[in-house]
């Protein structure tokens, strides 16, 4: 009696392993459904338009240091290359500027 009992102790626990696989994989089923979720995302978004020529990202605030930086680079030496191209893609060059150097 005892070999028998042995055994079903066994099988209850090779039932209980194989049950709590399935709801890990099934945990694991549902987090790859997520990052395919937001990949979509990412391809729904579409590319902003500026109104100036040349300009690629939004405009810094005016405390921020790079912009503080070039913008006092171009005052200073107004043919300085860096702080046009720099001030160009951030929307900063006035038009007029920014049609001549592109």
């Amino acid at each position: 009696m005892r070999v028998i009992w042995m055994k079903e102790i066994k099988n209850n626990k090779v039932k209980k392993m194989d049950e709590e696989e399935e709801e890990e994989e099934e945990e694991k089923g549902r987090k790859r459904k997520a990052p395919e979720a937001a990949t979509e995302e990412k391809k729904k978004r579409e590319k902003k338009v500026y109104d100036l020529p040349g300009q690629k990202k939004d405009p810094p605030e005016k405390k921020d240091p790079l912009r503080q930086f070039y913008e006092s680079l171009h005052q200073q030496i107004l043919s300085s290359e860096i702080a046009q191209f720099w001030m160009m893609e951030h929307g900063l060059l006035p038009k007029q500027e920014a049609e001549e150097s592109v």
